[in-house]
């Protein structure tokens, strides 16, 4: 299980006992494998997946920085629907184990994108507290990645094609 003291001005001993997990730790919510429609934003937490989860996104918690091997394993049998979004803590760990999960991805040939949901913020949760609001219009932005990126694309292909008739013009 997980615990988690939630209440303001806590002193330093009730700090340091503030987080607590007992048991092994798991990939929180890894059925969105196979459910979600939509990109899987990969968080490193399980209240960070909570918190994007709330803001009506979907998500995987690794439970631990170290589960990302775990994560790479599963996905060797199976593959998600959605392409992933890849935003872990803004910490040491976290940019390391977002290089791994980038690199083991390619090699899985699993489209993914690397945004952070949290800018300015620790993680999902802190950036999901600190404005709601602004937290679920990040989420709604990164979900439409993909249509993004077509109509990127599609521009792209206008701009050549105008370039390219424009002798016969």
């Amino acid at each position: 299980y997980l615990a988690r003291d939630t209440r303001e001005n806590l002193d330093e001993t009730q700090k340091k006992y503030s987080k607590s997990k007992v048991g092994s730790t798991r990939i929180f919510n890894i059925k969105a494998l196979e459910t979600a429609l939509k990109p899987i934003i990969i968080v490193e937490g399980e209240i960070d997946a909570l918190s994007i989860i709330d803001a009506g996104g979907e998500a995987i918690g690794l439970g631990s920085v170290n589960n990302y091997r775990a994560l790479l394993s599963r996905l060797e049998t199976t593959k998600p629907k959605a392409p992933f979004i890849i935003s872990l803590d803004n910490d040491e760990a976290g940019k390391k184990i977002t290089a791994e999960l980038e690199k083991g991805l390619t090699a899985l040939n699993i489209p993914y994108y690397t945004i952070n949901v949290a800018e300015g913020y620790k993680d999902a949760n802190e950036a999901l507290q600190a404005n709601r609001e602004a937290f679920i219009a990040v989420i709604d932005y990164v979900e439409r990645i993909e249509e993004w990126k077509q109509e990127e694309e599609r521009e792209k292909l206008q701009r050549e094609a105008v370039i390219y008739s424009m002798d016969s013009f």
